[in-house]
């Protein structure tokens, strides 16, 4: 009697630190949402507080059960927990994040570099070159940053370091950042005339691919053409026109391409960018920040930065909140299918538009596919993402475009080739070869069309 009396103790015990984690996640939730970012990421958010508003419900009505149904709940809930944290813990070390990128090398004989980020960047602290993690934009216009009290918001990496980029490939890309923390040779800021500048994102930057085989790259070896590269990761259309402004228009580059990815450039990059007051000034023509004069300040702040995020990288609150497992099945990420173009998409290429031709520039626009579009069946191709009504825009504003998906693509006979290890993600360096050439091409053809 006193055992079942004990073990019925027990499992009111722990269903009523259940419904109290349930109201503590519910207060916590409302505070990230509500205090830390102040809505900024109320979509995100929402599915959190049905969970934890659903989690006190069943919990409280879970207490007036029966003794035999209630360790049954709890036996059941504790086994799918345990199971989750099992997961993440094994994530935690990056197993299963590169599993199915090992195999997929294996089956096409490539030998797979499995170390981590960080092990690359103290593989290289070893032997006397100061590494640094390749950073993210985006992240400084997150009002939770540990950057939003500095004076500035970056557009770019630490400057004249030994930069770990990626791997998608099989080996870890790296580079040397110029002078502003781009992916360039820092000599080409020291040209008197600059042809190319390039303005995009990852695949604008040459994730996940060495510097010679990205397609700024590429362009420049098949032309002999100066080429500036000032595309980075997680940008989106309104960071890109900051950026140009920033460090592009100094260089009155002849030719501007704006590589616009499909995949997020609309549907995730622009809504997020949107919500920020401060981004939005970037459509003032006076506005600016003057980075190109503050990269001391840049590279403090970021080195402070990435500091944290590597004393970070095995917190408890990272491994209690499942944030391994969450990125893994895309939980947090919000991408609404059937999207509306936004009217500031128009507004900010006209602004770019307007400011390279007043300095005697062309403006291009690349519109670069996604792996899903080739990899499900009876895709229509003009309405995927809304192709055709993007590039119609573009083409109403007098912009000549560039459609890879168009113009190469998708006359090839293996177009998988054309994405690292044929899988998600960033193209191959095949792949951005056939970028570099069909932009080649096609700049070529409209200048003799002019």
């Amino acid at each position: 009697m006193n055992n079942e009396s004990t073990s019925s103790s027990i499992v009111n015990v722990i269903i009523w630190l259940f419904l109290l984690m349930s109201i503590f996640l519910l207060i916590y939730i409302y505070y990230r949402s509500e205090i830390v970012y102040q809505g900024f990421k109320s979509v995100i958010y929402f599915k959190y507080y049905i969970i934890s508003i659903l989690g006190v419900i069943f919990w409280g009505f879970a207490l007036k059960l029966s003794k035999s149904v209630k360790e049954k709940i709890v036996l059941l809930v504790a086994s799918i927990l345990a199971s989750l944290y099992l997961v993440e813990a094994i994530m935690s070390i990056g197993f299963i994040k590169k599993y199915s990128r090992i195999i997929a090398a294996h089956e096409q004989g490539i030998e797979f570099d499995s170390r981590s980020k960080l092990q690359v960047i103290d593989d290289y602290r070893d032997i006397g070159v100061n590494a640094v993690a390749h950073v993210i934009p985006r992240d400084f216009i997150d009002p939770a940053s540990s950057l939003n009290t500095v004076p500035i918001t970056p557009f770019s990496g630490i400057s004249n370091r030994m930069t770990v980029f990626c791997n998608e490939n099989g080996e870890y890309a790296t580079f040397v950042s110029d002078r502003y923390g781009f992916n360039n040779l820092d000599a080409l800021w020291d040209s008197e005339k600059v042809e190319w500048l390039l303005i995009g994102d990852s695949f604008t930057e040459g994730a996940c691919v060495d510097p010679d085989k990205n397609i700024a790259g590429q362009i420049q070896s098949k032309t002999g053409e100066s080429v500036i590269n000032l595309g980075y990761s997680g940008n989106g259309p309104l960071i890109e026109l900051a950026t140009l402004k920033e460090y592009g228009e100094i260089k009155k580059p002849k030719k501007v391409i704006w590589l616009y990815l499909e995949e997020n450039d609309l549907t995730e990059n622009l809504p997020y960018e949107k919500e920020s007051s401060f981004l939005l000034n970037y459509l003032q023509p006076g506005f600016t920040q003057n980075l190109i004069h503050k990269q001391k300040l840049i590279n403090d702040s970021l080195s402070k930065y990435i500091l944290s995020r590597e004393n970070e990288r095995r917190s408890v609150r990272s491994f209690m909140f499942l944030s391994n497992l969450r990125t893994f099945i895309k939980f947090d990420y919000q991408i609404d299918k059937i999207f509306k173009i936004d009217p500031l998409f128009a507004e900010i290429l006209m602004e770019a538009r307007d400011r390279v031709n007043a300095q005697g520039g062309q403006l291009y626009f690349v519109y670069l596919p996604e792996f899903s579009r080739y990899s499900s069946s009876n895709v229509d191709h003009g309405n995927y993402k809304k192709r055709n009504e993007v590039i119609s825009i573009v083409q109403d504003l007098k912009i000549p475009v560039i459609d890879i998906h168009q113009n190469s693509f998708i006359n090839h006979k293996d177009i998988l080739s054309m994405f690292a290890l044929r899988m998600n993600g960033h193209y191959s360096a095949y792949g951005y070869k056939e970028v570099a050439n069909t932009i080649i091409q096609q700049v070529k053809k409209y200048e003799n069309n002019k």
